[in-house]
């Protein structure tokens, strides 16, 4: 293990200078360039960092500041890091390279993945979230979350305006971008995608005839969400719950309940836990749950897995 100190001026370290390092982890969590140009993204947390190990991603180094980490509740996380790229950290040290407040003293450079459409596999009856142009990376982050909980094939991030590895989305996403199958295209290559397998895609519009409860998504099926009017083109349409003009509507909140509603499908499983509900007060229930509740009960009920 190499030791740093930032004291007294003695340390251990293959470039034989802490501050280049601490100066390279700032490029990396500040500038997107950075990241694609060096193929490295910053990884925070022991929770996160297990998760990425099972999603396969190699690591270029990783920090470790043992007073802080002492108190993680994944230890076993080092278990699998080489001592050769292990570093040893203090706390004053820790605390420049650190982005968030409460860590648990482990921090990671890994090595980013290509996110091709190509390399994205799917299931037999695939369930697809689209995002267009997506620009803040808690929005991103939180759509993971959903997307993981709800149990969704993957989702495709078509012309993003923030780039996926920003350390706010792992934050936001609390390390499910490493859990749910990600690409990255165009526009165009995402509609070529979906035509290519045969996966019939969806948006919503307010003054479509059909309220999305009434729409059948059990068979393969994309979900596109867009930030503005100028959309993806889709085969389908519906109507969303949500009142006032396209723009004001949250992208993230729109999504879960979208999403928490074609979980509910096939209907026969959810009334049949529910006897005393007919269909409809059930469905109009549903759209007051929090997203939270949604990332939940879509565990439960989600159609691709209750047949």
């Amino acid at each position: 293990m190499l030791n740093i100190q930032i004291g007294g001026g003695q340390y251990n370290d293959v470039n034989n200078n802490v501050f280049i390092r601490i100066k390279h982890i700032h490029k990396l969590a500040g500038k997107a360039k950075e990241r694609k140009l060096q193929g490295l993204f910053i990884i925070e947390g022991a929770r996160e960092l297990s998760l990425a190990q099972t999603g396969h991603y190699s690591l270029d180094s990783v920090y470790i500041c043992p007073e802080l980490f002492e108190k993680t509740e994944y230890p076993n996380v080092l278990q699998s890091v080489p001592s050769t790229i292990l570093y040893e950290v203090s706390i004053p040290v820790f605390q420049k390279i650190a982005y968030r407040e409460g860590s648990d003293g482990i921090l990671a450079l890994a090595i980013s993945k290509p996110h091709q459409l190509a390399d994205l596999k799917l299931p037999s009856n695939p369930f697809l979230i689209i995002l267009e142009s997506v620009e803040k990376p808690g929005n991103l982050g939180a759509i993971l979350r959903t997307a993981d909980a709800s149990g969704a094939s993957g989702i495709i991030v078509c012309d993003p305006l923030t780039d996926i590895y920003n350390p706010n989305v792992i934050r936001s996403s609390v390390g499910c971008l490493f859990t749910v199958p990600i690409a990255v295209s165009s526009n165009e290559e995402a509609l070529a995608f979906l035509k290519t397998n045969k996966i019939t895609s969806y948006a919503a519009e307010l003054k479509a005839a059909q309220w999305y409860q009434e729409t059948d998504f059990t068979s393969p099926c994309a979900i596109i969400m867009g930030t503005d009017d100028h959309s993806l083109i889709c085969e389908r349409i519906w109507r969303p719950s949500v009142s006032g003009s396209p723009r004001s509507s949250n992208m993230r909140s729109g999504l879960c309940e979208i999403i928490y509603v074609m979980a509910l499908l096939p209907f026969s499983a959810i009334i049949a836990l529910y006897p005393d509900r007919d269909k409809m007060t059930f469905m109009k229930e549903a759209i007051f749950f929090s997203s939270s509740t949604i990332n939940i009960f879509s565990v439960l009920v989600n159609s691709k897995f209750i047949k």
